[in-house]
């Protein structure tokens, strides 16, 4: 009975909150969102016990049909200790965005990112709860206005997981929800509101340190034979950005700094194969 009434929980417990993804993007109708889908394949090989190499390709898309963003990662992961493991990673990420030089067209924009994360893992019985935090370094190729970004965006992302194990059917619900803090961003020593404040401003660095991003994910995972893996999930994103309109050339503001917030949500199915 005690068996099934976990099983019973875990059920209810994904269930509720897969629910209220949709009710979270509603909650502000003044908020723009948007949808997107993303399709990923993967491999896990096993070197040593503990010591694993993935290499996995994700394609990003607006809506259902128009190609957003592709992702090409590499990594490395090793359990440490039962309850620790480490991991290091290299992407290589293709996004398409507005070409400057042709109003109304797109341009492949790269970007190389590299990454380390730490994971602390309790089991409790069937369910398993864990903390990842994980450091992130995002270098843009295409030229950007420093004055308004940073060339290499370093962002802190800390996750909070919960997951329950179906193990004699090979299926795993799970929920998380992440929080990402951007570290480097462009700062100005004036975010007045006031029309004729903005001219005296100046830049100051990029020193600037805010939420920018909470995620909240429901997915289920299904080891099919130990080699074969699928996962199905849906995303929620609450997105912050700081608005920074500055001459390219020399840092002077034409317009106050503005935050901007936005929705995102998207579905998502992956495969892996281990061995």
């Amino acid at each position: 009975m005690k068996t099934y009434l976990s099983k019973l929980m875990a059920v209810a417990l994904m269930g509720i909150f897969a629910a209220q993804l949709p009710a979270f993007a509603d909650d502000d109708d003044d908020l723009a969102t948007s949808f997107g889908t993303r399709y990923s394949v993967g491999i896990d090989k096993k070197i040593i016990k503990g010591l694993h190499v993935d290499f996995e390709e994700e394609l990003r898309l607006d809506g259902i049909s128009a190609l957003d963003k592709s992702y090409t990662t590499i990594g490395v992961s090793w359990k440490v200790l039962p309850f620790l493991k480490i991991g290091a990673g290299y992407s290589a990420i293709g996004a398409r965005t507005a070409d400057d030089l042709n109003p109304g067209s797109m341009v492949w924009d790269w970007r190389h990112r590299g990454t380390f994360d730490v994971t602390g893992t309790v089991k409790a019985g069937a369910w398993k709860f864990s903390l990842r935090e994980r450091f992130q370094a995002t270098y843009r190729t295409k030229t950007v206005n420093e004055w308004q970004q940073p060339k290499t965006a370093m962002v802190l992302k800390s996750r909070l997981k919960a997951s329950y194990d179906f193990y004699r059917l090979g299926l795993e619900p799970y929920a998380f929800v992440e929080h990402r803090l951007l570290m480097n961003g462009a700062e100005w020593d004036s975010r007045s509101t006031h029309i004729y404040e903005y001219a005296n401003s100046t830049f100051i660095g990029h020193s600037d340190v805010y939420t920018n991003r909470i995620r909240a994910q429901v997915g289920l995972e299904w080891d099919i034979d130990g080699q074969h893996a699928v996962e199905i999930y849906s995303l929620y994103d609450r997105i912050t950005e700081k608005e920074i309109d500055a001459k390219k050339t020399k840092p002077v503001l034409k317009m106050p700094v503005a935050t901007t917030e936005r929705n995102f949500i998207a579905i998502g199915i992956g495969y892996t194969f281990s061995f």
